[in-house]
């Protein structure tokens, strides 16, 4: 566009040197009248083309201070995080260069002051307040932000309160609260209580310069409750898996607001005009990106985190996992028996339906073998192979010396094959989401697509491998079986309601969702057996010479 303003301008210029030699009385005065012509010609486009080089070279100097996952330092010392990416990507839209100081590692407080004194031209994640709207131009909103209570397991209920006000009269009781100097959060209430404390130089408001100091803070003791953003909350606690139980969130989440660019304002007209012009350009870029889908995607990415905190991380999930690996583990065992297998043959049937498809999916996708950092597995595989050899052979040495207990064995067949067929169908349903959670773990991407190719992996790997293993079997997940495709349906339904979760990241919908997945694979395993309903298979056609 510039281009084009700059040639229309050459013409004009071209047109007024014409225009003055068709006025030319003399040679002399015709030499004059060039030479003139020449020079304001020069003279004009000279400071066009500075006025549009200067345009296009507009950059600006962004302030940052660690504050992980938003803006920190990578392991190879690069500048990184969400703030960082948004808003590289909003002003690179509107072709503005974005500088920063990597060395300078200052906090929340300095960065706002350094914008205010122009040492800086803006700083990134603020909220809009009255105060600041009179000190700096405030951009458009470019993402939103969740606070949340964090507190140590042990006072989780305590601390189970419903509102700011009654979490103030637990402070006020002499409970101490970890916050961030010069952090605004996001209730007011919270707000004013932290500010008039602080003003009176109360004890119970312990301030730190990092989350990590804060959260450091609430694990040694030194404060009962910390309020921190959610995604910094559930990146901090992912990152300490050597203190992983230790911490909790509430269930009070405070309500979501608007975070926004603090651009410098100045009392010079120049100055300030051209803060405006990196305003409306970053506005502008704000637009375009969210018509696009492009602020989306990038904050989507770096929600996983938050993803793996209320998803793998959970009591509830690991439950599942141990579960599933226990009702395989038993499949594996039932496998065995009927092939008549001796305890060295359970072991390995046994073994291959509890870790065989976790660790076809972990070697997959480049992951260590879950199996190699975690025994439980193994202790599962041993206990299920010993108890369940015994107690198989006692049952067979029973039917055969007792009449009595041969009969009633009978009688209670076809409820034992749907207790096995219950077993199976429900360790189907816990490894889908298992492997789910793997993607979620591993930020797959895009995780409707791997999501379930993983939740089948997992769930039907183990089987597929033991029936490759047994002389003379059909695989029948791959001929005519529709287990797979259950768990394909239903790791894709998990996967889309984790999608769903990146912007509203409630824990309880999330364990709904597993809940929903685990009954409805079950469900529709038990319908799919019942009914002997089999996938359509290919049909060899032999041709044949009349």
């Amino acid at each position: 566009m510039n281009m084009q303003i700059q040639n229309m301008f050459t013409k004009c210029v071209v047109f007024f040197i014409h225009y003055l030699q068709c006025f030319q009385p003399s040679k002399r005065c015709s030499l004059q009248h060039s030479s003139l012509s020449a020079f304001i010609a020069l003279c004009l486009l000279s400071g066009f083309t500075t006025h549009v080089q200067a345009d296009d070279d507009v950059s600006v100097t962004v302030g940052w201070y660690h504050w992980d996952p938003y803006q920190y330092l990578d392991i190879t010392g690069r500048l990184t995080g969400l703030d960082y990416a948004l808003i590289n990507e909003i002003f690179n839209a509107s072709d503005i260069e974005v500088n920063y100081d990597e060395g300078a590692q200052d906090s929340w407080d300095k960065n706002q002051s350094d914008v205010l004194e122009h040492k800086k031209d803006a700083a990134a994640g603020a909220f809009k307040t009255a105060i600041r709207s009179e000190q700096y131009l405030i951009s458009q909103p470019y993402r939103y932000e969740w606070n949340s209570l964090y507190v140590r397991n042990l006072d989780a209920s305590y601390f189970a309160v419903t509102s700011v006000s009654e979490l103030v009269k637990l402070i006020d009781d002499g409970h101490k609260l970890g916050v961030i100097k010069g952090y605004n959060y996001t209730s007011p209430e919270l707000n004013e209580y932290i500010s008039t404390q602080t003003k009176k130089g109360s004890s119970f408001i312990v301030s730190s310069t990092t989350e990590e100091e804060n959260f450091n803070n609430l694990y040694d003791n030194k404060v009962s409750v910390v309020v921190a953003d959610r995604l910094v909350g559930a990146r901090i606690m992912w990152k300490n898996k050597k203190r992983t139980g230790q911490i909790s969130e509430l269930p009070l989440t405070l309500p979501a607001l608007p975070i926004h660019l603090l651009i410098h304002k100045s009392e010079d007209p120049e100055m300030n005009s051209r803060m405006e012009h990196i305003l409306d350009s970053f506005n502008r870029g704000i637009v375009e990106l969210t018509a696009s889908g492009a602020i989306q995607k990038t904050i989507g990415n770096y929600l996983f985190p938050v993803l793996m905190n209320i998803t793998v991380q959970r009591d509830w999930f690991y439950l599942i996992d141990v579960v599933g690996a226990v009702f395989f583990a038993i499949a594996g065992l039932l496998i065995a028996r009927d092939n008549r297998y001796d305890f060295f043959g359970v072991f390995i049937m046994t073994a291959l339906l509890t870790i065989g498809g976790g660790l076809m999916r972990d070697i997959f996708v480049g992951r260590a073998p879950v199996v190699l950092r975690y025994p439980e597995y193994m202790y599962i595989v041993v206990s299920v192979a010993v108890v369940g050899f015994f107690l198989c052979w006692m049952h067979d040495s029973l039917q055969k010396s007792s009449p009595s207990y041969k009969a009633i064995a009978y009688k209670q067949q076809a409820g034992w094959l749907f207790v096995r067929s219950l077993i199976e169908a429900m360790a189907l349903g816990a490894y889908t989401v298992i492997g789910v959670g793997v993607a979620v773990e591993m930020e797959l991407s895009p995780l409707w697509l791997w999501g379930p190719i993983l939740g089948c992996l997992t769930s039907c790997g183990g089987g597929i491998l033991a029936n490759a293993l047994r002389q003379g079997e059909e695989i029948k997940a791959m001929k005519g079986g529709l287990d797979p495709e259950c768990s394909l349906f239903w790791g894709a339904v998990f996967s889309w309601v984790l999608i769903w979760q990146a912007e509203r990241l409630n824990p309880t919908e999330v364990l709904l969702g597993v809940i929903v997945t685990l009954v409805g694979t079950t469900v529709s395993v038990l319908l799919v057996n019942h009914f002997k309903l089999r996938s359509p298979t290919l049909k060899y056609i032999q041709f044949s010479r009349k």
